[in-house]
């Protein structure tokens, strides 16, 4: 995942590839939103593994997968 990340990164802003690719950066204004859901999701599933370690037999344990 990292990998994909930083080719992404490389084709967006990498000097030279920008002409080839036809791309531009993004403005730093549209970062925000991606950046706050990708941020709440991984919140919420640590918040599940917790629940998950803390209550083993609870249900959200037996429905986690």
């Amino acid at each position: 995942m990292a990998a994909t990340a930083i080719v992404a990164i490389v084709n967006l802003y990498g000097p030279g590839l920008q002409d080839v690719f036809d791309t531009a950066p993004i403005p730093g204004m549209f970062w925000g939103i991606p950046f706050t859901f990708a941020l709440g999701i991984l919140m919420m599933d640590e918040i599940r593994k917790l629940l998950v370690r803390t209550y083993p037999k609870s249900l959200i344990a037996k429905i986690a997968w």
